[in-house]
């Protein structure tokens, strides 16, 4: 058993979210700036999708909710930080690019959805890449 609880059979098959729902409802209130499904790839290849060609995703690391799963599979497979975040999702099935004056809301409106959001990073000045720090 894992920490959720389950097997790590039953934590695999796990069924991916479906975001849908409260992203409509996000972009009738607010104005989103991007979206980023984080799939296979991982966030160092989904993400630069979405931005602009004179800037970078700025990740912290320690404001990503830290899965048992990926620690485990990282530690029975070898596998380094920079490949498990190449690969996997890491716990964040989507990312968000909203203007900043927007955060609060945005946090306000996915607690009434009952959704966990998360601010992870910013958006910096660079050359479209993700700077995991």
């Amino acid at each position: 058993m894992i920490e959720t609880g389950k097997t790590l059979g039953e934590e695999l098959l796990t069924p991916t979210k479906i975001y849908a729902k409260s992203i409509v409802n996000l972009l009738e209130k607010f104005k989103v700036n991007g979206l980023c499904h984080i799939t296979g790839g991982g966030i160092y290849e989904n993400v630069p999708r979405v931005l602009g060609d004179d800037v970078d995703a700025k990740i912290i690391e320690k404001n990503i909710p830290q899965k048992e799963i990926f620690s485990l599979l990282q530690k029975w497979g070898e596998i380094s930080k920079e490949e498990m975040y190449g690969t996997f999702n890491m716990g964040i099935g989507m990312l968000i690019f909203v203007e900043r004056e927007d955060v609060e809301g945005i946090k306000g409106l996915f607690k009434e959805m009952n959704e966990e959001i998360y601010e992870v990073g910013e958006v910096v000045e660079g050359n479209s890449k993700v700077i995991l720090c």
